[in-house]
């Protein structure tokens, strides 16, 4: 069985390398201020293949992608827009020659407010999503997501942060089955508790 996830955060290493190469000093004071600019995200791509009873070679890639932009319209308060694509790729889950599709993308807006400004700066968001446009096979769903959650921004420059989360997710989705004899509609819901880590990049 082989399990590899590789995750490769937007505005990576270079991006740091030069911010940290162009301050010799990184300055505790960040961009948490009134007309700053926020940029954030991260990519994750999994992989993984494994030999099912039977002798069924069993792969599965999920790639995840999620930019985020927001504007401080006050001191340490910030609202923006987040989007969120997921794709899905599964074969051999039954046989050799059997294959899943699954793509999403959902976009809406995002609140987050910083305790406080510093070097360590903790904050609290709330986001929604709409899942606009989503595929699995004949399967068609479109849905909502609403979330809340808490985060520590470190600041490797006063420009540039390396941010660990927490959230819990609520989603409820609308499928439909486009089968021509028996279509088939109905409701999931899903809670979730999400963590990991983001980067950002503030512009003032």
């Amino acid at each position: 069985m082989l399990n590899i996830k590789f995750t490769l955060k937007l505005f990576i290493l270079f991006v740091f390398i030069i911010e940290f190469n162009g301050s010799s000093k990184a300055q505790a004071i960040s961009y948490l201020h009134s007309g700053t600019y926020n940029f954030s995200g991260s990519i994750d791509f999994t992989l993984t293949t494994e030999t099912l009873p039977g002798d069924v070679n069993y792969t599965e890639k999920f790639i995840n992608c999620s930019p985020a932009g927001s504007y401080f319209i006050i001191d340490r308060l910030s609202i923006g827009l987040g989007i969120d694509y997921n794709y899905a790729e599964k074969h051999g889950i039954y046989a050799d020659d059997y294959n899943y599709y699954d793509a999403s993308i959902a976009f809406g807006p995002l609140v987050r407010y910083y305790f406080i400004d510093d070097r360590l700066a903790p904050f609290a968001e709330i986001a929604y999503t709409h899942d606009i446009f989503s595929l699995s096979q004949n399967t068609k769903y479109l849905g909502y997501s609403a979330s809340i959650g808490l985060g520590m921004n470190y600041f490797a420059t006063k420009s540039f942060s390396i941010e660990p989360y927490i959230d819990y997710q609520y989603k409820t989705r609308l499928y439909y089955v486009a089968s021509p004899q028996f279509p088939i509609y109905g409701y999931l819901t899903d809670q979730n508790i999400l963590y990991g880590l983001r980067v950002n990049y503030f512009i003032n």
